[in-house]
């Protein structure tokens, strides 16, 4: 392993076998989810040691396959999952306001606003990708 710390970055640099004996890790034949850390813990230059991550790592979509005779890298994709649902807004639409007609520039310039409010607590998810806006309706509700 080698490393090095420049400009407030550190970079590691290592090569391991594919399959592992060690019963504390795990072979690479297969295809996995691999772990990137893009937070670090901080460096102590002179004890030279980094402390534990300050974010939890992230981690790749897609399993990655390593391959033993260095042809590339073969990516597989997890099953995508879809989910709908309604989202009712209670307040802060005027008594006029018409929904935009879907495709419209309207149309999509909410549907980026709503998926960018949104995606801040979805992201957290895993496996979590975007958000789509697929159809506005209005309801009028009488009391």
């Amino acid at each position: 392993m080698t490393g090095k710390y420049r400009d407030g970055i550190v970079h590691w640099s290592f090569v391991r076998k594919v399959m592992s004996s060690d019963p504390n890790d795990v072979s690479l034949d297969e295809c996995r989810y691999f772990l990137f850390p893009v937070s670090g813990g901080t460096y102590n230059a002179v004890s030279k040691k980094i402390k534990k991550h300050e974010d939890t790592p992230l981690s790749s979509a897609e399993k990655i396959c390593i391959s033993r005779t260095c042809r590339p890298v073969k990516i597989i994709k997890p099953a995508e999952l879809r989910y709908q649902f309604n989202l009712k807004i209670t307040e802060g639409l005027a008594d006029n306001w018409k929904a935009p007609e879907k495709g419209s520039d309207a149309f999509n310039e909410l549907d980026n606003k709503v998926g960018s409010l949104l995606s801040s607590e979805l992201k957290k998810l895993d496996g979590y990708n975007q958000l789509r806006l697929s159809d506005i309706k209005r309801y009028v509700c009488s009391f």
